[in-house]
């Protein structure tokens, strides 16, 4: 299962890391795993490599989790919560974002048919994009992408 949401829309945190690009090295099936098959596909384009973001990270993981423990899979929860919301509710300020959500057992697999997917692509190799935010929970996986707080 696939969805994928998009908005248009400065405080950068001390934990931004990269994770480095070792095209032959297997990569780990968890969210670390994901984002060094996200960045291999933004490499071979020339893109810049997206940056984990605490905040998005902590709203990425939290929608994973409420969507098993409240059994749905959509972008925006039950209770009428968006991405965009759950960004702010982690202190992260309104800016360009989208979000990919993806079922499957495997970084390897999620990667994979998001590629696939035109308007995950998209999402994943958006040149606005910096920052990602992976969250996995069983074989529900959030990847919440933003450009610079503000932008």
């Amino acid at each position: 299962m696939l969805s994928a949401c998009s908005i248009g829309g400065s405080e950068k945190s001390a934990k931004d890391a990269v994770v480095e690009l070792r095209a032959s090295q297997p990569v780990p099936d968890n969210e670390q795993g994901l984002l060094v098959l996200m960045n291999r596909e933004r490499q071979a384009r020339g893109l810049k490599p997206l940056k984990t973001e605490p905040r998005l990270t902590r709203a990425a993981k939290a929608h994973s989790q409420d969507m098993v423990k409240r059994g749905y899979f959509e972008h925006v929860c039950p209770s009428g919560t968006s991405f965009i919301e759950r960004m702010l509710d982690q202190n992260y300020p309104h800016s360009s974002s989208s979000e990919n959500l993806a079922i499957c057992n495997s970084a390897e697999v999620c990667n994979d048919i998001w590629m696939k997917s035109p308007e995950h692509r998209k999402n994943m190799l958006g040149k606005k994009y910096e920052y990602v935010g992976i969250g996995r929970v069983g074989n529900h996986w959030t990847a919440v992408y933003a450009a610079e707080d503000g932008s």
